[in-house]
């Protein structure tokens, strides 16, 4: 069964890369004319200029170049011979004069003469960045510009701009001349494919580029976003802060490529700021994927490994940040081949995932895979490998990774948070058996509490007055029937039931103590429902430890007292109270005697509303143990319960 799964995994994995890569071959092939190209330095447009849908033109092919000479329309016409016919696109670094390499630093113009165009109908050229600095003429005239271009290097100006322009031909033929100088940057000359097309034609590109860098860019920034605040909030989750990162370095290389979005968000970003932002990127994206997948699968992605990668991203970042432009961008190759290393690592690692059937193992590598087509198109487009196209690949394929990487995330934090809340509603329950199973427990240590003491009383008259004590065994039987209903009752009984049980046990105190014992009620409320046997205990004590310790006796008030939106029971005394040292002692249960049932009742508040006992000594003597309960049964703090 799991090598089944492990063959539908990767026939799924094959069906996406093949769908892709066929897209990838359709969408070159729509982009631009295939059929047309530079040849001798010139071009024929005689054929498109027939077509109905006229698609652009690609520029690509042989030009005229004039090395070490910035060639004016002229000198051209005086015929001016050119120093050899280059391939273009392509970096100068790779031409050679007489056998000598030219190196990436100086200047040169290229020129192409275009035929077969129609005279006085407007046309447009789409421009990408040169190798450093530009200026485009068409028939003698300045038609565009980027940077400044010199003959000598204290006067140059490197610049990063793409550009469109439209004009409009004199003639039914023209020459198109740029020229071009380089001082900053390791490799110069024309790197990236001129189109000539229809300004409508062009425009509609421009406006699929910028939509698209839009789109991606706030995608990229809104993932971040909430990837980010979810470590924020869970700090544990790390899978989330570096898929936040990995989003936010995606997002800034999309600034920095595409429609260069950067120069209107940032339009004061000079030349060596953006490349080394650029370069910076490379080394730290797939360091970020590597940290994310390590956190994904903690068993497959080794540390050690990952050391290595991050060190080497550590210190390429310092070498950017601290070296020549033409220094760190002479490592390109070298930097291109570490992004290979460090993918295929993860690449085999990641087939090792799906082998031992990792969850999500097969979904993350087919986002893994897309990249990697992608980027290897754009490397081979910027490399001048193949031309074709307007659009760079990587940043659609990390939009597509992202979203699953995005699926995978999500689905593992709704894991988590289903798995707590699961054990979440089994403590809840497990709490609230343990909630009744100890109140039943403390109940069952009040009953014997009170009945050995109300035994005592009858037994004490029995020997004084026996049909009185018949008369108490009977009111004591009837009050022990209602007071072991408790198990069939709910938590909360109403309060006069309480008051019932009072009465009773206060009838027995009574026959006992005689007029020693006096008793009244202040009742202001009725209506309110309270644990059982919660207030019993307390007129027990004050008999017990207010009452009887004097020769005459005392008074015992039994008040329940509406304040606001909770309602205050209690009982007073006027016996000798307590010492203030030996409340909190009460109260927690390390007093003995009277302590049993304070604690058992301090303890059953806590449990129910979270609140304890007030007890306070009265200034004309005695003591005043209170609680103050919420109608509405919620629940206060225990400061609230004080006063």
């Amino acid at each position: 069964m799991k090598h089944k799964k492990q063959v539908i995994s990767f026939g799924l994995i094959a069906l996406i890369i093949g769908i892709s890569f066929t897209a990838l071959l359709f969408y070159v092939h729509w982009e631009t004319d295939r059929r047309l190209s530079v040849q001798g330095g010139r071009i024929d447009l005689s054929d498109w200029e027939q077509q109905p849908d006229r698609n652009l033109v690609s520029l690509t092919g042989e030009w005229e170049f004039y090395w070490k000479r910035l060639v004016t329309d002229k000198e051209l016409r005086e015929g001016v011979k050119p120093d050899l016919l280059v391939t273009a696109p392509k970096v100068w670094n790779r031409y050679r004069i007489n056998g000598k390499g030219l190196g990436g630093t100086g200047f040169g113009t290229y020129r192409l003469h275009v035929t077969g165009i129609r005279k006085g109908e407007p046309l447009a050229l789409w421009i990408p960045t040169f190798s450093t600095a530009y200026r485009i003429y068409i028939d003698g005239k300045l038609l565009a510009a980027n940077g400044v271009v010199s003959a000598y290097e204290k006067d140059g100006k490197p610049e990063y701009r793409l550009n469109q322009v439209c004009f409009t031909p004199s003639g039914n033929s023209l020459d198109m001349i740029i020229q071009v100088s380089n001082y900053t940057y390791a490799r110069g000359g024309m790197w990236g494919t001129l189109y000539l097309g229809t300004p409508k034609r062009i425009e509609s590109s421009r406006d699929l580029l910028l939509f698209r860098d839009s789109f991606l860019l706030g995608s990229f920034f809104v993932m971040a976003f909430i990837y980010g605040s979810l470590f924020f909030f869970r700090r544990r989750e790390k899978s989330h802060i570096f898929f936040s990162a990995l989003c936010g370095m995606i997002a800034v290389r999309t600034l920095l490529h595409g429609s260069y979005l950067f120069k209107t968000f940032f339009p004061f970003l000079g030349f060596s700021a953006i490349i080394r932002a650029d370069y910076m990127t490379l080394y730290w994206i797939p360091i970020l994927l590597g940290l994310l997948f390590q956190k994904l699968f903690p068993d497959e992605i080794h540390q050690k490994a990952l050391k290595i990668f991050t060190g080497y991203a550590v210190f390429m970042t310092a070498l950017t940040l601290l070296t020549p432009v033409s220094f760190f961008t002479s490592l390109i190759y070298g930097i291109e081949i570490m992004i290979f290393i460090i993918s295929g690592y993860l690449f085999i690692r990641m087939c090792a995932a799906v082998f031992r059937d990792r969850i999500h193992a097969a979904l993350i590598m087919t986002g893994g895979l897309v990249v990697l087509e992608c980027c290897v198109f754009d490397i081979l487009f910027q490399n001048n490998i193949v031309n074709a196209g307007l659009l760079e690949l990587t940043p659609i394929g990390f939009f597509l990774m992202l979203l699953g990487q995005a699926h995978v995330l999500a689905e593992s934090f709704a894991e988590t948070i289903r798995k707590k809340e699961e054990t979440l509603l089994q403590l809840q329950a497990s709490l609230e058996r343990e909630r009744k199973s100890e109140l039943k427990f403390l109940n069952s240590q009040i009953r014997p509490h009170f009945i050995h003491n109300a035994l005592n009383t009858i037994l004490s008259i029995s020997r004084k007055d026996v049909p009185r004590s018949q008369e108490l065994l009977v009111e004591f039987s009837s009050y022990l029937r209602g007071c072991f209903d408790f198990k069939n009752l709910e938590d909360m009984i109403p309060i006069e039931k309480e008051l019932e049980f009072i009465r009773s046990y206060l009838s027995l105190e009574q026959a006992r103590f005689g007029d020693r014992l006096k008793v009244r009620y202040d009742i202001d409320d009725q209506s309110v429902r309270v644990p059982p046997l919660i207030l019993q205990p307390l007129v027990e004590n004050a008999v017990i430890h207010g009452i009887r310790p004097k020769p005459d006796g005392g008074n015992i008030l039994v008040y329940v007292k509406r304040v606001g939106d909770a309602v205050k029971i209690g009982v007073m005394d006027d016996g000798d109270g307590i010492p203030p040292e030996r409340i909190e002692k009460l109260i927690a249960g390390e007093e003995s005697g009277r302590g049993v049932g304070i604690y058992n009742i301090t303890r059953r508040l806590k449990k129910i509303y979270h609140i304890s006992l007030c007890i306070q000594n009265r200034d004309t003597g005695g003591l005043d143990v209170s609680m103050k309960l919420p109608l509405n049964g919620g629940r206060y703090n225990a400061e609230s319960n004080l006063g």
